[in-house]
């Protein structure tokens, strides 16, 4: 029997966006020569097996004898153990894979047994058994006389007392006060002018009139040379790329710079985790680095977070490309 075509895929953590497919028995650890490597330390160098038996047609994972051991679903692996689509598998307490595959069933449980008599009720009544034995002898409680109740007379309502108000006979209205005309306030008088006019005035004379200008001007004047501010020599950029323990260091021209699997790019990564056109870095003229990832399969990280879209890097800063190649930036 064939085996099926299955995937693992992993969703957080420095790995998150990372799909492998599984089309054949596959070897797991920190080892180079494993088909899939993972990098942290505490992964054992040969952590685990994930295979496929003809005998029943579906995918088992074995653990190796790992040092910080496999789980699937929060169980620990101790001896071949089947796997379901959607399982989750855990490798030395630390990275998460999801197994899919179209053609893996869940396992089955026991089925719960359900009464055939509770279902005999009318719809409305579903789940409820009805007892049909009633109580042949049943007969009402005696019902007890009771008084007719007392007609209560109505109250013979007293006339309200009028208060008695006494008047003063001899009531004289006060005086009326009629209150004084107003009077309009005295019109004030303008005050007198008396300036005293000089009818036969005649202006000072000009002092300045007639005055020669004495403003010398230069006509020999020469602007102060400028000054130009001094030409700064841009950075050499080195792009330092370790794969596997292989560092390669390139250098970064001015403008955008191609990195990939093939040959046609600027920077080649020879790396199957790799795409074909991965990623490309642009050195800007204002001296911004700027790094933008191309789609490719196994994503693009800096800090450990991948990115879709263009982000602005600096000297020193961690970027990855793929689960392998770790790189940095550096001037020279």
């Amino acid at each position: 029997m064939n085996p099926k075509n299955a995937k693992l895929s992993c969703h957080t953590g420095a790995l998150a966006g990372t799909e492998i497919k599984v089309n054949r028995d596959i070897l797991i650890g920190r080892q180079p020569s494993c088909d899939l490597v993972l990098y942290p330390h505490s992964v054992s160098g040969q952590h685990a097996r994930l295979y496929f038996s003809s005998d029943d047609g579906h995918y088992y994972i074995e653990d190796l004898g790992s040092s910080n051991g496999t789980w699937v679903d929060r169980t620990r692996v101790d001896r071949p153990i089947r796997l379901d689509s959607l399982n989750v598998i855990t490798f030395a307490n630390d990275i998460d894979f999801i197994f899919h595959c179209s053609d893996a069933t869940s396992g089955s449980g026991p089925k719960a047994f359900i009464d055939p008599t509770v279902f005999e009720a009318p719809p409305g009544n579903r789940g409820i058994k009805q007892s049909t034995e009633y109580q042949q002898s049943f007969s009402p409680p005696p019902s007890i006389p009771q008084e007719p109740p007392k007609k209560q007379q109505p109250k013979k309502q007293q006339p309200k007392k009028r208060p008695q108000t006494e008047f003063m006979e001899s009531f004289t209205p006060p005086p009326s006060f009629d209150a004084p005309p107003k009077q309009k306030p005295p019109k004030e008088k303008p005050p007198k002018d008396d300036t005293v006019y000089q009818k036969n005035f005649t202006p000072p004379p000009d002092l300045n009139q007639g005055a020669k200008d004495k403003t010398v001007y230069n006509k020999s004047f020469e602007k102060p040379p400028s000054f130009a501010a001094p030409k700064v020599k841009p950075k050499k950029l080195q792009l330092i790329i370790n794969t596997k323990g292989n560092k390669e260091q390139h250098t970064l021209r001015p403008g955008k710079n191609s990195i990939g699997r093939s040959s046609s790019a600027d920077i080649t990564i020879a790396d199957p985790f790799i795409s074909s056109s991965h990623a490309v870095i642009e050195v800007k003229q204002d001296g911004r680095i700027v790094l933008e990832d191309l789609d490719s399969s196994n994503k693009t990280y800096v800090k450990g977070q991948s990115i879709t879209k263009p982000v602005v890097v600096q000297e020193g800063m961690q970027i990855r490309f793929g689960p392998n190649s770790e790189a940095s930036i550096i001037s020279s």
